[in-house]
């Protein structure tokens, strides 16, 4: 007889989905064991779904599904609506309950945009830690060059990417000087926007880019110059660009990423990006 894994068990048969947020901050809420196993139970059935107490939960008491509905009422997490009809003898019955915990809803929201806040606090605080070096030889440098001459704009390192830079070793960071090297070579500006955020993020592209400089050192480049002339003068490429159409793209890629799956850091930086690109698009529509 072949075995079924728990999880499968724990899952059949439906499951209901509740916020990490209540669990773990019941204590805080104030939500005792009770009422927090008759939120669950509620918000099992449909919203506006009118349930009798037996349907809620057949094992309590209505007196203790009462008290319960009171006391969410009470601390502010709960609406409800108690549903009567009178019969033609005249009998009034009660015909169910609403729930509306959409002020539970709200005080979740509210605790984890202060989660949100202090996270962002911490990574900045972080980063003021992280000296970026600004040198005339210095990789960041040559980058947010190469980024102004081909984009047109000034490139805004945000605090998660000088921490992100600040880890790499040298030779690590000597990569981050090439990637418009390696985006051109590769024909990739059609693609991909060559962001640092991407190199955080997708580590495959980050391998490709520390295999193109291995395979291409800097010194082989400067030697095919020198073979040409004794004294190259390269003038930044110049490219024609419609700046609000490039800005418009970029806020569409970061909100896409935002809908996706991502950990606290690649979060904060996407949300960083979508937050200069918004204000460039302001600044554009105000000139």
């Amino acid at each position: 007889m072949k075995s079924s894994s728990v999880s499968n068990y724990i899952q059949r048969d439906g499951f209901v989905m509740v916020s990490n947020l209540l669990i773990s901050y019941q204590s805080e809420l104030g939500i005792t064991d009770r009422e927090l196993m008759f939120i669950i139970k509620a918000i099992k059935h449909k919203e506006n779904y009118k349930l009798h107490d037996e349907q809620l939960d057949p094992n309590v008491s209505a007196r203790t599904l009462q008290r319960c509905r009171k006391s969410l009422k009470e601390k502010g997490y709960l609406n409800y609506k108690v549903w009567k009809y009178t019969d033609e003898k005249g009998h009034i019955h009660t015909e169910g309950i609403t729930y509306d915990f959409s002020p539970l809803e709200e005080e979740l929201q509210r605790i984890s945009n202060l989660i949100a806040e202090e996270k962002e606090s911490q990574i900045n605080k972080e980063a003021e830690n992280y000296i970026i070096e600004y040198g005339e030889n210095s990789p960041i440098v040559k980058y947010m060059e190469d980024w102004e001459n081909h984009y047109g704009d000034k490139y805004r390192l945000t605090p998660a990417e000088k921490q992100w830079y600040n880890k790499l070793s040298e030779e690590e960071q000597e990569c981050i000087s090439r990637i418009f090297d390696f985006c051109e070579d590769m024909h990739l500006f059609k693609e991909i926007t060559p962001r640092l955020i991407l190199f955080i993020k997708t580590a495959s592209r980050w391998k490709q880019l520390k295999e193109y400089v291995n395979d291409n050192p800097k010194e082989n480049i400067v030697s095919c110059l020198n073979e040409e002339s004794e004294e190259v003068i390269i003038e930044p490429k110049k490219v024609k660009i419609d700046k609000k159409l490039i800005i418009e793209k970029e806020i569409k890629r970061a909100e896409e990423a935002l809908a996706g799956n991502l950990d606290d850091i690649q979060k904060m930086v996407w949300e960083d990006y979508l937050k200069d690109k918004l204000e460039e698009l302001k600044e554009i529509g105000e000139q």
